[in-house]
Order: structure tokens, then sequence, then C-alpha cells
């Protein structure tokens, strides 16, 4: 068994979220909704945006795996709309060594935690 923690990512996660976001991008190209070329050349200002609300967004969190100071998995989970029972969830993504492990179970229970909080009835993909 491995030791992680899940931790939400906040603005001045910014460089920790990017060092994620890209590796995630690199290795699983076909998973996400951009690419790395796009993503590598945004400044730290684009990076911090995410990782607040937008105009588009009415609620939404990122949590990362963390070991030894390490993000090895990313996920978040969004409320488009005040009210809404649904929630997306964004960006799930787990470092190759250690899928398997129960990280990505870990995180995705901490996005459903968080939306069942907020009472959100159901989580989309």
């Amino acid at each position: 068994m491995i030791d992680y923690k899940i931790r939400e990512m906040k603005e001045c996660d910014w460089q920790d979220y990017r060092s994620i976001r890209l590796d995630s991008l690199k290795d699983s190209p076909d998973s996400f909704g951009s690419t790395y070329e796009r993503e590598v050349s945004f400044s730290a200002d684009q990076w911090k945006a995410r990782l607040r609300l937008s105009p588009t967004i009415h609620d939404a969190v990122a949590y990362a795996a963390i070991i030894d100071q390490a993000c090895i998995g990313l996920c978040s989970c969004v409320i488009s709309t005040p009210g809404a029972k649904i929630a997306s969830l964004y960006q799930m993504w787990v470092s190759p060594p250690y899928r398997g492990s129960g990280v990505g179970s870990a995180l995705l229970g901490r996005a459903t935690r968080w939306a069942v909080s907020k009472d959100v009835k159901c989580i989309r993909l």
C-alpha cells in the first residue's frame, strides 16, 4: 500500500497543477479535450485562472493525489449552474506507476463527497 494524501488545489498551487496536467496530457493525449502542445505555453495567469471560478462555472474543485510533495493524480468536479443537481467530472488521471493502487478511487471518492455536500444527485463524465 502506498502512502499518499488527497489535497484540494488552490490558485497558489498552480505550478503543481501545471506539472500534473502536462504529465497527463503527455501520457494520455486521447483522453482530454486539449493537447500538451497547446497547454505547455500557457502563462502563469492562465494556470491560476484554471484553479478559480469563472463566469461560466457556479462551483468547482480540483484535487491532487500527493506523495512526497509530488502530484501523482488529478481530478476536478464542476457544477455549472446554481441549484444544479448534476456535476461533471473532468481531467481524471493517475500517473502510470500508481494505477491500480487505489489513488483513482480515492480521488473519485473525494470529488463525490464534495458534490454530495453541494446537494448534487448525479456526477457525469
